[in-house]
């Protein structure tokens, strides 16, 4: 239910129109009927309306009324009426704050690769699934760009080496993980809440030692690719939603907008800070001097029908020993297609 609650900064403007001038209209929209409205349009002209019976909502189509809106319009125009130039262009200058905030979520929120890599070889599918709840946009990278997933495990000169927990105070981190992601996600939960009740959109884990595990990767395939070119694209029909619907709350002033986006910068940057702490514990066992070098074996072999069978690149790869009493190193394999000669 709409037009009961409000932002602070203008709310009591909007409360007491709604009271004082808006009082019928706001009982057709708790009561009124507009069902079985059938419009016909006829180029530039007024559409001519059917009513169905019971009905007792009329439309008005000057005022941008249409179907859709036959019983929320009528409140939004009178409240709208009642309500000062000034108030108006500070609720727009809010809009545009709004309509920028999945661009700017987007620049600080995690990489599908980032969050693939936690759930692969960190092993951490429950907190990659969280992050991705608690972050509502995700890193937009250039459009058919494809980066070596291992590209991030590269060591940097100079790097601080990341501070592991011994004992006890791993099951603390893993606790105290999981408590900063599901704050995030529950502090974007009623942004999206208030979001909906407040205002009017214009527009219609801890886990058990495990044993070694073995990951294989297979070069690029069709398939992949072009999986890999409608990602790209989602994101950005994602971020062009986002900022559809954001751009055309109303009732909101700036200040509450700032509000809005500010808790929603800090889920996203605390579910961040999470998500490259695992990484970088599976960084630094990757490049830990106190384990063997990486090997590469390569095998090029024919076999008796004529094709090459593997050509077979094995490496050390370490994973997070963050939340793990011991360490198991993971064999990755990258393993080409036989095609045919």
């Amino acid at each position: 239910m709409q037009f009961l609650d409000w932002y602070e900064q203008y709310g009591f403007v909007f409360a007491n129109a709604l009271r004082n001038n808006c009082s019928a209209e706001y009982q057709n929209y708790l009561y009124g009927v507009g069902t079985n409205i059938q419009a016909t349009w006829n180029g530039f002209d007024e559409p001519k309306v059917v009513y169905g019976p019971g009905s007792n909502v009329t439309i008005n189509f000057n005022d941008g009324g249409d179907e859709a809106s036959s019983i929320t319009q009528p409140v939004i125009q009178c409240i709208l009426n009642s309500t000062s130039d000034y108030i108006k262009s500070s609720m727009s200058s809010a809009q545009v704050l709004l309509g920028l905030t999945p661009t700017i979520l987007a620049l600080l929120g995690p990489s599908p690769m980032e969050l693939s890599l936690l759930t692969i070889i960190a092993k951490r599918p429950g907190l990659a699934l969280l992050l991705a709840l608690a972050c509502p946009s995700v890193y937009l990278s250039r459009a058919f760009e494809n980066s070596p997933p291992l590209k991030i495990f590269e060591e940097r000169l100079g790097r601080l080496p990341q501070w592991r927990p011994e004992g006890s105070w791993r099951l603390a981190l893993v606790i105290t993980q999981y408590a900063i992601v599901l704050g995030s996600l529950a502090n974007v939960a009623v942004l999206y809440y208030q979001l909906g009740v407040r205002t009017i959109c214009m527009f219609f884990s801890n886990t058990a030692v495990q044993d070694q595990i073995r990951i294989v990767t297979f070069p690029e395939t069709k398939r992949l690719i072009a999986l890999n070119w409608l990602l790209t694209p989602g994101i950005i029909i994602h971020i062009i939603f986002g900022t559809l619907v954001l751009s055309s709350l109303t009732f909101i002033g700036p200040r509450d907008a700032l509000e809005v986006v500010g808790r929603f910068m800090v889920s996203v940057l605390f579910c961040r800070g999470v998500l490259m702490y695992e990484i970088a514990g599976v960084r630094d066992l990757y490049n830990s001097p106190d384990h063997e070098t990486n090997e590469l074996f390569l095998e090029d072999k024919n076999s008796a029908h004529g094709k090459p069978e593997r050509d077979i690149e094995i490496a050390n790869a370490r994973r997070s020993g963050v939340y793990r009493r011991s360490l198991h190193v993971p064999t990755i394999e990258t393993v080409p297609i036989a095609t045919p000669q």
